[in-house]
């Protein structure tokens, strides 16, 4: 890497101790100026180089899915000597789940929806038919909330309705306290990300990296979740998410 850019790289990392993020948080934290270009907060780099692949990884994963389809966790913890938690409450994509994860006995699956109260709630997600009329990626839209779906253009015969059992984070961590504090905390329940995030106790619970999807929620609830971080995470902008990273940690980005 010339000079040039390692200087950029110094005075980005510079910039990022005094940013007091309000309500816009962008990927592109700054461009033109005093950069010729842009500079880009790197996911994989900061991951790797925090939580290095010969050290424990401790994670909670709440909405896994099948575990491998749309995710770039499953390639992370399973090439480090990981001890996790992964929930999915739907029985079809479940199934898949303990199949992709069943080499891995550190990694406890759990076929539960985190939410408000505990109890029995409905998961909403794409039928046989809804499978076979959308793309691959619509078999990750499942939600507790209907409407996630159908602002997807999912008609409702194309829905499956599932009773599942849904649990609150205060109960995961009642029944698994030694995930009061992890390294990396990963949310994609298509929705309700934000309605989870603001029911843990982050004084009781703590978590070094924290991701889930900030961008198609409402501008209230990104708000809300930007005040929740950013008096001890910097916030960045990946794709469709944040990411929330302890201010301790290192900062990898890419020009």
């Amino acid at each position: 890497m010339k000079l040039k850019h390692r200087i950029n790289i110094f005075l980005y990392r510079l910039i990022l101790f005094h940013l007091n993020i309000q309500s816009t948080v962008t990927k592109k934290i700054i461009g033109g100026g005093i950069f010729n270009r842009k500079i880009v907060f790197d996911f994989d780099r900061t991951f790797n180089s925090n939580f290095p692949k010969n050290k424990r990884l401790k994670f909670i994963q709440i909405g896994g899915n099948d575990g491998v389809s749309f995710d770039h966790l499953y390639q992370k913890v399973t090439t480090r000597k990981s001890e996790g938690l992964i929930l999915e409450p739907s029985p079809r994509y479940f199934e898949k789940l303990k199949l992709n994860y069943r080499k891995f006995n550190s990694i406890k699956l759990l076929p539960y929806a985190i939410f408000e109260k505990k109890g029995v709630l409905e998961l909403f997600e794409l039928n046989d038919i809804g499978l076979k009329n959308h793309p691959a990626w619509a078999a990750g839209i499942g939600s507790v909330d209907i409407n996630h779906l159908t602002n997807l253009n999912v008609k409702l015969d194309e829905i499956a309705r599932i009773e599942v059992e849904g649990i609150t984070f205060d109960d995961l961590l009642a029944s698994h306290p030694k995930f009061l504090n992890v390294d990396y905390l990963q949310l994609d329940t298509e929705g309700y990300d934000f309605q989870i995030l603001k029911t843990i106790d982050f004084e009781k619970f703590s978590a070094k990296m924290i991701k889930f999807e900030f961008k198609n929620l409402p501008i209230e609830q990104q708000d809300g979740a930007i005040s929740i971080f950013k008096d001890d995470y910097f916030l960045f902008r990946d794709d469709l998410d944040l990411v929330c990273l302890r201010k301790n940690l290192k900062i990898k980005c890419r020009i």
